[in-house]
């Protein structure tokens, strides 16, 4: 599940964030060929919400996001009885950690929306008290997300290496979708009635099934990576006052690629109704990888029902394997390990089975091909809304990277820009001096992930974004910004066609905001001795010091197979739990966000920098009269556990 630590970002020197800018001026995406796109009409209106990776880190604060647009209340095609927001995003797309509180939320059968994101729960910050931040609402998310997974690993293997059952995949069913009364088996057509969005999980295709993990591991991005440096002239190089920068193009990426035989993680996305692999027709090529080989594969793009898709031997596709295949870490921790030739190495084999499909190619003939996290793509969920037709996006913006490191960075206006910009075309590392292992799961995705252009409607969006980012800090609020008209370019790796329009609503979810902390009582979160309750818009108490970008902890198992004679303690340093505490600050901040920024945002001198959200949604409704009938009408119990 996906970390957002990319492009070496570590490694450069941060320049003036104007600066980017206008050196990107004028700059766009030229490609030839063309694909379906779902293009929306001038009076359809597509509203999608972006949930971007990170582990439960990540599906706490997509957890958060949605309790507050489920907390506020719109008209919806002029009915004159309000709903809440939330069934006004016709998609919720997800990346990696990003898809558990979107699917959990849509095929729960034992509980409401309401009771899944606990709306009816604490969100005043000055009525937080310490026992309150003791407690989880018993159906909730948010208390699944404090659980530990441990404890369903050791079943799970067993089941794996004994009954031939995908680790994984099992492992996610027992720690997210089974505590929420999803069957075992459930279908991707058992959504409950009272869920109104679309989901789509975002995963990637790694090769096929016979050469993996291998070529996962020794051959993904190596050519595509030598061709991009071989080829960095052709991109625009700007050097400044010792910084330099490369700016995208994406007909000279798609041109590596072609070169690289499209040895690289291809996207994919999956609705209820339809696996979606958009990528354009082209040519790909495997190297061998030690003895193993692969035939090359002419493909053209894929739209099918999921089922179509699934190996004979699997039945119909699950709600479980969408989940699974969406989020599967067991790709990214394992690589360090592996060796095929141990016995450790037959268990990571096994942990890290692939998940296949079965993809038609052009000559009508299918090929087994292994997919795992979507992380290898994306980070963000905003590519396949974009390919969807989405014309207004909102995405929550944070990070995995520790306070300590996030300060090193510049602060978090710098990583909130820096996560931001790859979407603009600013390659955040110097090419042509690139020391890399391409291995780094993210490698591709920086460099295919071009969407639009930086100065759509002759405006300097990075310009922009700087300004409002950094006048909102000031401020003391949350950090709202939308870049409205950006221009869409042609992206050939998501088969996207240029043309449209899209406004993007970026909300920052990166530190504590002034006006939230100070409504807190000091008794509720008490500070060290000598401290303030919170030093540069973060807890001081050690048990809140990662709100909201929440550290999960590891641990340890035993697991014993006396038939293969065999006793394997494994350290567990995977991101498996949020803390309970930080869990519940963190959900009443990240929703408290939504409201506060609902009617606008304005800078310390009063200009107004943000519109609302309710400008996006633009049917107003009285929704202090709506929240207080359904509070009147409706409770919740919150269990401590």
């Amino acid at each position: 599940i996906h970390h957002l630590v990319t492009f070496n970002i570590m490694k450069i020197s941060v320049p003036p964030l104007a600066l980017i800018g206008i050196l990107l001026r004028g700059t766009e995406a030229r490609l030839a060929g063309r694909s379906e796109r779902q293009e929306p009409t001038d009076e359809q209106e597509i509203i999608g919400l972006a949930l971007p990776g990170g582990s439960f880190t990540a599906a706490t604060i997509g957890a958060g996001i949605m309790r507050g647009f489920q907390q506020q209340y719109v008209a919806i095609d002029g009915e004159t009885h309000p709903q809440p927001a939330l069934n006004k995003f016709k998609y919720v797309s997800g990346l990696s950690g990003g898809n558990l509180p979107s699917i959990m939320n849509a095929y729960a059968q034992d509980a409401t929306t309401d009771e899944m994101f606990d709306v009816n729960g604490l969100r005043d910050p000055s009525e937080i008290t310490a026992r309150e931040l003791d407690t989880l609402a018993e159906k909730s998310i948010f208390k699944t997300l404090a659980t530990s997974v441990v404890p369903f690993m050791p079943a799970s293997l067993k089941d794996a290496l004994v009954g031939g059952e995908d680790f994984f995949t099992e492992v996610v069913y027992g720690c997210c979708l089974e505590p929420h009364g999803i069957k075992h088996d459930a279908p991707l057509s058992s959504m409950r009635d009272e869920v109104k969005y679309t989901p789509i999980v975002e995963t990637a295709m790694v090769g096929p099934a016979e050469l993996f993990p291998n070529f996962m591991f020794f051959a993904m991005n190596v050519a595509f990576g030598n061709a991009n440096v071989a080829n960095v002239a052709e991109l625009m190089d700007v050097a400044e006052e010792g910084m330099r920068f490369t700016l995208n193009d994406n007909a000279i990426m798609w041109q590596n690629a072609e070169a690289a035989g499209h040895q690289i993680p291809i996207p994919a996305f999956i609705t209820p109704e339809k696996f979606s692999i958009p990528h354009l027709s082209s040519r790909w090529e495997y190297d061998s990888v030690g003895n193993k080989q692969a035939e090359p594969i002419d493909f053209t793009p894929v739209y099918s029902n999921p089922n179509e898709l699934q190996p004979g031997s699997e039945g119909e596709y699950t709600v479980k394997k969408m989940l699974a295949m969406s989020t599967n870490l067991m790709s990214l921790m394992t690589y360090d390990v592996y060796d095929e030739n141990t016995d450790p190495g037959y268990i990571l084999n096994t942990v890290n089975a692939p998940m296949l499909q079965d993809i038609p190619m052009a000559n009508g003939r299918k090929r087994s091909m292994a997919f795992t996290d979507g992380g290898f793509v994306d980070f963000s969920g905003i590519p396949a809304l974009v390919k969807m037709g989405a014309n207004k996006i909102v995405v929550p913006i944070f990070t995995t990277m520790k306070p300590e490191d996030i300060a090193k960075m510049g602060g978090p206006e710098i990583v909130l820009f820096y996560s931001v910009a790859r979407f603009f075309g600013i390659l955040q590392s110097p090419i042509a001096n690139l020391e890399y292992d391409y291995f780094d799961f993210s490698y591709a995705g920086g460099y295919t992930s071009m969407l639009f252009n930086p100065n759509s409607n002759d405006e300097d969006q990075m310009a922009k974004l700087e300004r409002k980012i950094r006048a909102l800090y000031a401020a003391g609020g949350p950090v709202v910004v939308t870049l409205d008209d950006l221009e869409v370019v042609d992206n050939p790796f998501w088969g996207i066609e240029g043309g449209g329009k899209v406004d993007l609503t970026i909300m920052a979810v990166m530190d504590v905001p002034p006006k939230f902390s100070e409504q807190i009582d000091p008794a509720a979160v008490p500070p060290p001795p000598g401290k303030a309750m919170t030093e540069n818009r973060y807890f001081t108490n050690p048990e809140y010091a990662d709100v909201p970008i929440l550290a999960s902890y590891g641990n340890y198992f035993q697991i014993d197979f006396p038939n293969l004679n065999i006793t394997h303690t494994t350290p567990l340093p995977l991101e498996l739990a949020v803390s309970k505490k930080g869990c519940k600050m963190t959900e009443i901040l990240v929703s408290w966000m939504v409201r506060e920024a609902w009617d606008g945002l304005v800078g310390s001198d009063g200009e107004e920098l943000f519109s609302g959200f309710s400008y996006i949604f633009g049917e107003e409704v009285d929704t202090t009269q709506s929240q207080s009938e359904v509070m009147a009408s409706d409770s919740h119990a919150t269990a401590v556990f």
